[in-house]
């Protein structure tokens, strides 16, 4: 058993301990999934940390345990490497078989029919723009779509873009001046 979760056909995301999925006879968990990847990078940092005391021996690769004894400092460590990396090649294999399992890939099967309001989406590219100040494109958006009522929203973009230059030159007065303006709004 293992905090895992799913996704179940209604939509809703479930949570809880619970065994992920069954490959080959044995129980997966995203818990040993997890404890397969850290025993794996705990291992290469092993290594690393090994083979840096060993290049501060005179740059030969032969580990402190002795003269005779080198050999089989380097088989122990590659052994725990090559068995990490078998548990973690296991679990990688295993992965995309639990992914197809807990979630459908046919996307038809989420998709439903709405009606396009070509109104709101133009409203939100034009949003997008004045947000990021390139008010000249957000007005042009609007203008072609004909929707000059939305140009309104337009003037509170540029009065933060003007409040935001000047804090950022180290003029605080036009921030402090709006947040006196909008007192009552802010709380």
């Amino acid at each position: 058993m293992a905090v895992g979760f799913g996704i179940e056909s209604s939509g809703n995301v479930r949570t809880g301990t619970q065994n992920i999925g069954n490959c080959n006879g044995r129980k997966v968990t995203v818990l040993a999934f997890n404890e397969s990847v850290e025993n794996h990078f705990k291992a290469i940092d092993t290594i690393s940390k090994l083979c840096g005391e060993a290049k501060e021996d005179d740059g030969r690769f032969c580990t402190r345990s002795g003269g005779g004894h080198g050999n089989f400092g380097r088989s122990n460590i590659s052994n725990q490497l090559e068995g990490s990396q078998k548990e973690l090649n296991l679990n990688l294999s295993k992965y995309p078989k639990l992914l197809e399992k807990f979630f459908n890939p046919d996307i038809s099967k989420a998709y439903r029919n709405v009606d396009f309001d070509f109104h709101i989406v133009n409203q939100t590219v034009a949003n997008h723009f004045y947000r990021q100040g390139l008010f000249d494109l957000g007005d042009s958006i609007l203008n072609e779509a004909e929707e000059p009522e939305a140009i309104a929203i337009r003037s509170q973009f540029f009065e933060m873009h003007q409040i935001l230059e000047a804090v950022r030159i180290g003029n605080l007065e036009p921030a402090l001046k709006w947040a006196c303006i909008n007192r009552e709004k802010l709380k």
